[in-house]
This record gives C-alpha cells, structure tokens and sequence, in this order.
C-alpha cells in the first residue's frame, strides 16, 4: 500500500483478550478512576453463567457491582430512562455492557445521557455531536454481533449517534464469555465483519493502519468461521464434546476478535457499496443484514477491481494465506481471492440445507425493490453513476453471475 499525502486514525480502544482476560478488568476500570460499574446485560446472561463469570472476577477487587439484566429485542427508549435512574440513584461511575447488538446499543445511548443530562441525546444525534469524553464504557462481547458495537455509531430508538467518543474505552475477550450461539447468528457476524474489512481494501481514503486492522480480520474470519459454524451444528453430548475441545474455542476466540478489529476498521472507514446495499437489502427481505452484505460482497469488490479499474489483488494475501498468494500469478490473484469467497458462500448454503443463502433470488429479494434500493443508496452519494452501478451489483447477485471486465 503507498502512504497517502495525509490520513487520519483513531482506535482508543484498549483490548485485552484471552485466558482470564476479566481478571484484567478491575484494575483496568481503576485505571479509569472507575470503583462502581453498571453491568448491563440480557436475561439469559444469568441462565448461561455469564455473570457468575463476572462477578468473580471482581470478588477481590473491592469494587461495587450493579446489574441490570433485562435486555432484550423490546427494549427502548423507556428502557434507557429507567437505567439512567437506576445509575444516579445509585452512584455508579461506568457502564459495562456484557452481550452485543441491542446490549450496546442500550448502554452507549444510557451512557450519553448519564454523562451528562438525559436531554443531551436530542442534542447529540447526528455526526459529531458529541463534545466531550463520555463516562468509562467497557464491552464484553460473545459470539455474535457485527462490529459495529466497537465503532463509534449507534442506531436506537428511531436516532442515531456517531462520535469517536462512542467507541469504548475497553473491549474484554474472555473464552468463558463466549456462548453458543445458532449458525445464522454466526454467519451474520462473519459475513459483517468480512464486508467490513474486505471493502476497505477498495476505499480511496484506506491507510496501512486500517490495512493492517482488515487483513488481520479478512484472515480471522476465512480461517475460522466454517469452523465454527459446524461446531455449532454438532450434537451436544459426551460431556459437550469433552468441553468443546480446545480449537474450536480457540476459532470461537479468533472470530470475536476478528469481529472486533472490524469495528475499529469500520470507525476509521466510509462505508462500503456492500454495507450500504445489505442495510437496505434486510429492510426487503427476511434476510438479516450481515448475510445480506456477504452475498453482495465478491459483487461489489469485482464492479470496483473490474469496472472501476482499482487493484485489489492483494486482498488475495489474507483471503487464501501466503503460500498460495505467492505461488499464484499477479492477474490471477483477484479472481482467486473471489472464488474463496465464493467457496464459503457455497459451503455455509449446503451445511445449513440452504437455509443460509448464496444469491438474493436464494434471500428471496424481489427483484420490484432493486430500483428503490438503489436509489437509497445512491442518494447517499455524489457519484452520478451509482445508481446504475447498484442496479448492475444487485443483478448479478441475484443470479451469482461474476462481474467481469
């Protein structure tokens, strides 16, 4: 990659991942003056052992733990006055959202308006419209999510909020925190996080730390993922597996710091014509977004290396590993990473029985709703051309057929 004339890049966020990472975590929250968080969590946190985890972790801390576990997909603006309550009356200093999805989304709009007044979220919406550092937020993340959580945007509640000071303070990867989760809710993470990454190769304002951040997540997610998707369709007996054994665990990890890093890359990176495609896309269909963004994907990357004429060969290097992009030839590397992707695609259609769709004709998007999809999208553009280019992708994914030059 050559050094642009000038870049920019931000990642606060300090991460601590593996053994006993939550033993990490009270002098961690010390060190950010933090003596009395707030666990936020949902319902089944307590079911699966997740807090217990938690809470003894700190047993010898000397530090005061609150706990709201009643998350869930109903979950609103409601939800966010009573926990706002529940932290003054109580006196807490810091937020720790224990989950993913709506967990976070929840605690960075409470932790809006606990660090400041609960009016101040009307004044925060949009872009940068948040002045000042936030109260010490902290993320422990499971085996789902998209990303996103990492990043400094949040969608809640009919708003949505973007700010570096979003991003979390901390982000704590524990193996114990990492639940069982079904195949779809797992292939929705990978195929997020992949897009994520995978697209800043074909971004014009990409540089070699956001680089750096997405190959390490192209290669986490093409490494494991498949994995870890047929771990999760096994049988649960013989002492589960005699406790799952170790690699997978170890691929469970490597995937939830995939998705991770693919939140940092995603602060640092405008988004994608996969991204902004699959968020219109799950709105048509039944279809959850991240699914939506890995079907487009090797679309998407093959309008930008063969109608936009970028050189994307080197997204090769992560997609398939170093031997094989060294033994391959220059012109042949693009196509090649492609066809890995492809090869997931076809591997996760034919272990779900095609359950997890390859094309859109698979996601049953009607084809009626190509022409306002890419109308959204292209709004959100100065490119005269995108509208045609969206309509072009959407149509060859909806029959599988490869862009080519």
């Amino acid at each position: 990659m050559l050094l642009p004339d000038y870049f920019e890049f931000m990642c606060p966020v300090k991460t601590g991942s593996g053994a006993k990472a939550l033993e990490h975590l009270p002098v961690d929250l010390g060190a950010l003056n933090a003596r009395k968080p707030l666990i936020i969590t949902e319902k089944k946190s307590e079911e699966t052992g997740l807090i217990k985890h938690l809470v003894n972790a700190f047993k010898t801390s000397g530090l005061t733990l609150g706990i709201f576990d009643g998350i869930d997909g109903m979950a609103n603006m409601d939800t966010v006055k009573d926990l706002c309550g529940l932290y003054f009356d109580k006196g807490f200093d810091s937020i720790v959202a224990l989950g993913s999805g709506q967990v976070v989304n929840v605690a960075k709009v409470v932790n809006i308006a606990v660090s400041g007044n609960p009016e101040d979220l009307k004044r925060a919406q949009g872009v940068e419209n948040i002045a000042e550092p936030l109260k010490p937020l902290v993320i422990i993340p499971d085996s789902s999510g998209t990303g996103k959580e990492c990043s400094g945007d949040v969608d809640f509640g009919g708003m949505f909020f973007s700010s570096k000071y979003l991003m979390p303070n901390l982000v704590t990867i524990d193996p114990r925190m990492i639940k069982d989760t079904t195949p779809e809710k797992l292939v929705t993470t990978g195929m997020a996080s992949l897009t994520y990454a995978a697209e800043a190769y074909a971004c014009p304002k990409s540089n070699p730390f956001s680089g750096s951040y997405a190959q390490l997540v192209i290669d986490f997610v093409m490494t494991n993922l498949l994995d870890v998707v047929k771990d999760s369709m096994k049988e649960k007996g013989m002492l589960k597996h005699f406790l799952e054994n170790v690699s997978s665990k170890e691929s469970r990890v490597a995937l939830v710091n995939g998705t991770c890093m693919a939140g940092y890359v995603y602060a640092n990176t405008p988004r994608g014509l996969a991204a902004k495609l699959g968020l219109e896309i799950a709105k048509n269909c039944d279809v959850p977004q991240g699914i939506a963004m890995g079907i487009l994907l090797p679309y998407v990357l093959e309008y930008h290396a063969h109608r936009k004429g970028h050189d994307l060969s080197k997204i090769m290097r992560p997609m398939a590993g170093l031997d094989l992009y060294c033994s391959t030839p220059e012109g042949q590397r693009f196509d090649s990473a492609m066809g890995k992707i492809r090869h997931l695609q076809n591997e996760l259609y034919v272990l779900s029985s095609a359950s997890i769709p390859r094309t859109l004709e698979d996601a049953r998007l009607p084809k009626d709703s190509f022409a306002g999809i890419a109308d959204k999208v292209a709004m959100q553009s100065p490119d005269k051309d995108e509208t045609q280019a969206c309509l072009m992708i959407l149509e060859h994914a909806f029959y599988g057929k490869p862009v080519t030059p």
